[in-house]
């Protein structure tokens, strides 16, 4: 009877560790979008504002692109009026996020989350940053450098970014000297556990 309660108290944190560890990465990988690319922007800074926007073509690497992070500047925060991206799919909008201009920092990533854009992956689309309110003295700057990211969409594709998450985790020192730490502390309090 009292092997049975050793075993018992053995095996309760190893279960616990692993039922947290679970579900902490299901919801971290329900919840977040994953890194498409990064693109580069060109040299010279675009001014965005009234009779001027900015375009750039952009080809996703995977289906379900949700979000854009696009490196802006509000010299002195100035510009408070409404700023506008627009996703071209050819000629059509298929989608448009509007944002006021006392949300774009003084030179940072802006993100643009949008509904997942289902058959994504290869397809050519145009985005407008636009700034229809704005006077060219409170104009948005870009060098129309951004990231973007993707929401999979089905659970093969989320199996898939857990697998490749764990392995660039491997390879991260810190995962490792966790697992370091965490494993022969389980070991050495579970073997006290059971010989007292």
């Amino acid at each position: 009877m009292i092997w049975k309660n050793k075993i018992l108290i053995l095996f309760i944190p190893v279960l616990f560790f692993i039922i947290i560890a679970s579900l902490v990465i299901l919801t971290g990988l329900l919840t977040r979008s994953v890194l498409d690319q990064v693109v580069n922007g060109q040299d010279a800074d675009i001014q965005i504002y009234l009779v001027q926007s900015a375009e750039r073509t952009f080809v996703p690497k995977n289906d379900g692109l949700n979000m854009f992070s696009i490196y802006l500047k509000n010299t002195n925060l100035r510009n408070k009026n409404l700023f506008v991206l627009t996703i071209f799919d050819q000629d059509n909008p298929i989608r448009q996020i509007i944002i006021n201009g006392k949300n774009i920092g003084d030179g940072e990533g802006v993100r643009f989350k949008f509904d997942p854009i289902v058959n994504s992956a290869n397809q050519k689309y145009t985005l407008r940053l636009s700034a229809p309110d704005t006077e060219f003295s409170q104009a948005i700057e870009t060098k129309l450098s951004l990231e973007a990211y993707y929401k999979p969409l089905s659970n093969i594709n989320t199996i898939m970014v857990i697998i490749k998450d764990f392995i660039t985790n491997i390879k991260d020192w810190r995962f490792l000297l966790m697992l370091v730490i965490i494993i022969p502390s389980a070991y050495f309090w579970a073997t006290k556990l059971l010989n007292w």
